[in-house]
């Protein structure tokens, strides 16, 4: 089938070799004996100790509907050995948010593999023969991420207690979700300098209740560890946002949390009743500009 590569003698020794032709494709045969091709060697990332192959946490995230095109790559990385790195191109006219694309990757792929850097870009690039040009995403994606907008993060610290647990002494997950509430609490009256009591008075709405809510376990916290729990808001939209909860302990993330919450009033026809609101641009403000003050 070839010889070897013209002037690339290193290259040649390692996919000729006893009379074979070393591909390094990856694949499984079904109880069928048909063969199919998982993906190519050289592109696995190794994340922790586990083999992430690219072309399934594409095939996951292309089903997004505001998805045209991705790429995945692993980078070097000091903490997990390599991270995964996905560079997304939106369907023309589709408003795509990094927080969509993390909620829906979290619903469809194990924690490991979900990406840990996210990109949104105009494109991709490709080789002469038009196919995705991984070596050049590779490079792109050691370079520092570009800048989005800066948004307030709350960071707030606490002990794992006993009630936490369970009987081997591990955090039961519904309370994580109970510290991701009182953490998004935490990072409104930070932000707004009020208490939620005061919030609710001062824009004379009656909460901000969750209506959606997320998580990916990676690894777990127990009976007196010393955790932080950094919070962010990732977007605000006109009467809803989104919250993303990082659970960290000694730099290392352990749980990572996602919420979907609406800014609620009364309902103007009926008291009884609960209706959303547009949230104030002096409330979105706030999140934005104390980042720089604090």
């Amino acid at each position: 089938m070839m010889t070897g590569y013209r002037g690339r003698s290193e290259e040649t020794a390692q996919i000729l070799r006893g009379g074979w032709i070393y591909t390094g494709d990856i694949g499984h045969l079904d109880a069928d004996g048909f063969l199919f091709i998982t993906d190519r060697k050289k592109d696995v990332v190794l994340v922790n100790g586990f083999n992430v192959f690219p072309r399934e946490v594409e095939e996951a995230i292309i089903a997004h509907p505001k998805v045209a095109a991705i790429g995945v790559v692993g980078v070097p990385d000091e903490r997990s050995g390599e991270r995964v790195v996905a560079f997304v191109v939106p369907r023309q006219g589709a408003e795509l948010t990094v927080a969509e694309i993390e909620a829906f990757a979290v619903e469809r792929l194990a924690s490991f593999k979900c990406p840990a850097d996210i990109r949104i870009t105009p494109q991709l690039p490709t080789t002469g023969a038009h196919k995705l040009d991984r070596a050049a995403l590779r490079r792109l994606a050691a370079e520092p991420s570009p800048k989005e907008p800066v948004m307030l993060t709350h960071t707030r610290t606490l002990t794992i207690e006993w009630g936490d647990c369970d009987p081997a002494g591990i955090v039961f997950y519904p309370r994580y979700f109970a510290m991701f509430d009182a953490s998004t609490a935490a990072l409104f009256a930070h932000a707004l300098g009020m208490r939620k009591a005061q919030m609710l008075e001062t824009y004379g709405i009656v909460g901000i209740p969750m209506v959606d809510t997320r998580a990916r376990f990676i690894a777990p916290a127990s009976f007196g560890d010393e955790v932080a729990i950094e919070s962010t808001v990732t977007e605000f939209r006109r009467s809803s946002f989104d919250v993303r909860h990082r659970l960290m302990r000694d730099g290392e993330m352990l749980v990572e949390g996602f919420e979907t919450r609406v800014w609620v009033g009364r309902h103007p026809e009926n008291p009884k009743r609960i209706k959303a609101q547009a949230i104030p641009q002096e409330v979105i403000a706030r999140f934005a500009a104390r980042e720089k003050r604090d």
